[in-house]
C-alpha cells in the first residue's frame, strides 16, 4: 500500500524498490523522504520545516505525543546502530529532529547510542536505512500484517492511524501484553482516553503468548541481576511469513520496575532460533536482542552467563 500523503512531487523513484536490499514498493515513499531529509541535513538545513511540509500528519502526531512524556518512560533506551557495525539504523539528524518534535532531549551527537527506544522503534523505524536494516523494521508499521494478525483495523498500528498516534497505540498494545504484571502501569494505560476503542477492546487474555525469561547478573552495574522477558505472541490471523510478534522488556528487581525494550515481527524460523533447545537452561550465554541497549550487558567486554527458560505459556 502506498500512502497517498507520501507520494511527494520532485523526489525520484527510479531506484526503488531494490530487491537486493529487501525493499518492497511500499517502502519507497519512506526511503525517498528519508533521502531528501538526509540531503537537507548535509546542507546544514533544519529538518523540522521539511518534515512538517512533507509529512504533516506525522508532525501532528509527534506534537501530540509531546504531551505524553510519561508514556515514553514506559520504554528504556535503544542503540541506533547495527550490532555488527557502527552504521546508523536511523540517520542521527532525522532521529534528533523527531525527538525535538516529540518534546524529548536528543542531540545529533547522541543519536547513535542510548536513544529513546519508543521513539526509535516507532517513528524512527519508518526512516530506517534499508542498506543497513532488516526490512521488517519499517514493514511492521506499513504492511498492515500486525493489525491483520491481531484482528485489528489495518492502519491502527501504522504511520497514519485513524485514532491515537503510532507511538501511543504501539506503546499501549506492547505494555498491555508485556507489562501486565505491573498493576500501576496497567491502571495508567486503562485511564487514557486517547487510546482507540479497537485497542481497548482487544482481548489480550485470549492471545497465545509464550514468555522467554532470561536472568543475568551484570558486574559492570553494581553486580545487579536483571530479568529480560521476550513475550512471543502468535498472530493467529496473519497471512504472510511473519506469524509472531515479540515484545522485549526488562524487569529490574532492584527497584521493581518493568519497562519496554523493543518489539519485532518474527517468522517461525526466527522463533525457532530464539527458543532453540541448546540455548536454554542455566549457565548459558545471555545477550541483548532486537536493537535494545541494556547497560552492562550490551556493552559487556566479556560474554555473560545466566539462565534462559520458557516460563509462561497461555
Amino acid at each position: 500500500m502506498l500512502w497517498p500523503a507520501l507520494v511527494i512531487a520532485g523526489i525520484a523513484t527510479a531506484h526503488c524498490p531494490r530487491p537486493e536490499r529487501g525493499e518492497q514498493a511500499n517502502d519507497c515513499p519512506w526511503i525517498e523522504v528519508a533521502e531528501k531529509l538526509q540531503a537537507s541535513a548535509g546542507r546544514g538545513e533544519p529538518l523540522t520545516p521539511l518534515i512538517q511540509q512533507l509529512l504533516p500528519h506525522l508532525a501532528t502526531q509527534l506534537r501530540d505525543d509531546a504531551r505524553r512524556i510519561a508514556w515514553h518512560e514506559l520504554w528504556t533506551r535503544a542503540r541506533n546502530h547495527e550490532p555488527d557495525s557502527q552504521r546508523a539504523i536511523v540517520d542521527p539528524h532525522i532521529l534528533a529532529t523527531l525527538a525535538e518534535l516529540a518534546g524529548l532531549s536528543l542531540t545529533v551527537d547522541d543519536a547513535m547510542d542510548e536513544v529513546p527506544a519508543g521513539l526509535q522503534q516507532t517513528y524512527g523505524f519508518l526512516f530506517s536505512d534499508s542498506a543497513a536494516s532488516r526490512p521488517r523494521r519499517r514493514q511492521r508499521w506499513i504492511s498492515g500484517e500486525l493489525e491483520r494478525g491481531l484482528g485489528l483495523p489495518v492502519g491502527l498500528l501504522g504511520p497514519r492511524p485513524p485514532a491515537g498516534t503510532l507511538f501511543l497505540n504501539v506503546t499501549y498494545l506492547f505494555a498491555r501484553i508485556a507489562l501486565a504484571d505491573a498493576p500501576a502501569t496497567t491502571a495508567r494505560l486503562q485511564r487514557s482516553q486517547a487510546v482507540p476503542r479497537a485497542l481497548r477492546q482487544l482481548a489480550i487474555e485470549d492471545l497465545a503468548v509464550r514468555r522467554l525469561e532470561e536472568r543475568v547478573r551484570v558486574p559492570q552495574v553494581s553486580g545487579r541481576e536483571i530479568t529480560l522477558r521476550s513475550d512471543i505472541v502468535a498472530l493467529a490471523k496473519a497471512r504472510g511469513a511473519a506469524r509472531f510478534l515479540v515484545i522485549y522488556s526488562i524487569f529490574d528487581p532492584g527497584d521493581g520496575s518493568a519497562r519496554l525494550l523493543a518489539g519485532a515481527l518474527l517468522d517461525a524460523a526466527d522463533v525457532g532460533r530464539l527458543l532453540a533447545t541448546e540455548t536454554l537452561g542455566d549457565e548459558v550465554l545471555v545477550s541483548s536482542h532486537f536493537d535494545a541497549y541494556i547497560e552492562g550487558l550490551t556493552d559487556s567486554p566479556e560474554p555473560l552467563l545466566g539462565s534462559r527458560h520458557v516460563v509462561n505459556t497461555r
